[in-house]
Order: structure tokens, then C-alpha cells, then sequence
């Protein structure tokens, strides 16, 4: 409730500063990372140009397929309500009770990050009784994420927000996303490399965040079509290298509209 109440005072006052609107009105292209943006800002659509403000370097690595002996399931972010790490855990709790025993053996939970939330967090996992299957770790060296990356099977991502840099990381490294069908992740993530919950009721998301974890780890195929999907996405669009030529084509197409 707080996070909504954040964004619709960010929203009011998008909508009536009055130097965004005139920003607004006197720009010949605006960059917008979602379509929420559009709609916000009421933006016409020969202004738009769609760029996600995430990115991340292609691994130097060659990544084969993902899919490991134990499964490893990863969230990243910082520990609070926006970033949805309740879903997180009770989406894990409910998917890992349901394995037989020598499949719970081989399935843990890794959630990297800190925050005020984390006591809750941690208190939450003792009541759904996976507590011994999930893992907290504090900021890792840029080094040490790759190698988790890289042990991990699927990137879980329950967030709110309206980017997202893990979900980059997730995808370079063949990672499928499962994360809302939302304006946020909901929109980097597609089909071909992710699986997206619509929004709908509390215990219903946890119900199909949980479906979605057993569908990865029971179906490989599905799973490896996803992992190459994911490394696709990636290539296609969150790689930095092709920031510089998007950027380059925006100028180039405002410079020859000027001349």
C-alpha cells in the first residue's frame, strides 16, 4: 500500500509540473524504458522511442545450456515491498513442498541482496519451513555474482519496479525469467525466454509463481528452449554494444528531419 501511494504522488506530480509538460511538448523524441511511461506522460507516438534503461556486458564465456545437476532457483534486489521477495518465498515454499523428498534434496532458493526487509524475509521462510533451503547472501563482488549466475537454473523476479538490471544478468547468462506480467520486467521478459504471471489475486500469483517453477523443472525441453530464448533476448536487445547504434540512429533521423 505504501508503494502505491509513492507512485501515484509520482504520477501526480509527472502530471502537473509544469516544466516536464513544457520539456514534453519541445522534444522531438522522447526515450521511454516502458510503455507505462507513454501513458503517464500522454505521449504522442511519433515521439516514442522504446529503449529499456537496462543493460549489462555479454559474458566472456561461451554459455551452453543452463540446466544443472541440482535445480537452483535465483532472486537478486534489494530487500523491499516493491521488489516482491514475499512472493519470492512463498512461491518457492509451496512449489518445494510439493517434490518428493529426494527432489527437495536438489532444490534451494538463493536470494541475494539486504535491506529492512530482510528480518521479515527471513522470518517468513522459518513459517513456510523452507528456512534450511534458502540461502541469503549479502552483495557479492562482481566476480562471484557471474559464478552464481552461472550455478543458477532460473531467475525468479517478483518485482513491481519498472526496470530491473538482474534481469539483464539473468538473460546473458541463459537464465528463463519468471517474473509479472507488468510494465516492468513483464516487458523485457517475452515468451521465448520467461514466463510471466499476470497480476491477479495474492494467493492465486503465489499459486501460479509456484506452477511456473514446477513447469521449468519438470519439462527440460521447455526449459532449454527457454534457456537459448534467453541468451536470444539478451543478443537482441540488452546487450550494451547496441546501445551506442540505437542512440546513433535517434540522431541520425532527428538530424535529417532538422536539415
Amino acid at each position: 500500500m505504501m508503494e502505491e501511494v509513492k507512485w501515484m504522488i509520482k504520477k501526480y506530480f509527472w502530471k502537473m509540473d509544469p516544466l516536464l509538460r513544457q520539456t514534453v511538448s519541445h522534444a522531438d523524441r522522447v526515450l521511454t524504458m516502458n510503455s507505462g511511461v507513454e501513458q503517464v506522460l500522454d505521449l504522442p507516438k511519433d515521439k516514442i522511442f522504446y529503449m529499456p534503461s537496462v543493460s549489462t556486458e555479454d559474458p566472456t564465456e561461451s554459455i551452453e545450456t543452463k540446466r544443472n545437476s541440482d535445480f537452483t532457483i535465483l532472486s537478486a534486489g534489494r530487500f523491499v515491498p516493491l521488489k516482491g521477495f514475499d512472493i519470492t518465498i512463498r512461491a518457492f515454499a509451496r512449489f518445494y513442498h510439493q517434490l518428493s523428498f529426494a527432489e527437495q534434496k536438489k532444490t534451494k532458493l538463493v536470494l541475494v541482496g539486504d535491506g529492512p526487509y530482510k528480518r521479515y524475509l527471513q522470518n517468513l521462510a522459518k513459517e513456510m519451513e523452507v528456512y534450511e533451503q534458502v540461502t541469503f547472501i549479502a552483495w557479492l563482488h562482481r566476480s562471484d555474482y557471474k559464478k552464481l549466475y552461472k550455478k543458477s537454473d532460473v531467475f525468479l523476479f517478483p518485482s513491481h519496479e519498472g526496470a530491473g538490471m538482474v534481469v539483464a544478468e539473468a538473460l546473458s547468462y541463459g537464465l528463463p525469467v519468471v517474473c509479472f506480467q507488468n510494465e516492468g520486467p513483464g516487458e523485457f521478459v517475452s515468451n521465448d525466454c520467461g514466463i510471466r504471471v499476470p497480476y491477479n489475486r495474492y494467493n492465486t500469483s503465489v499459486t501460479k509463481f509456484a506452477e511456473a517453477l514446477r513447469l521449468l523443472k519438470d519439462d527440460v525441453v521447455l526449459y532449454d528452449s527457454l534457456s537459448l530464448g534467453a541468451r536470444k533476448m539478451f543478443q537482441e536487445k540488452f546487450n550494451w554494444n547496441l546501445k551506442g547504434n540505437q542512440l546513433k540512429d535517434v540522431y541520425s533521423d532527428l538530424s535529417r528531419k532538422a536539415s
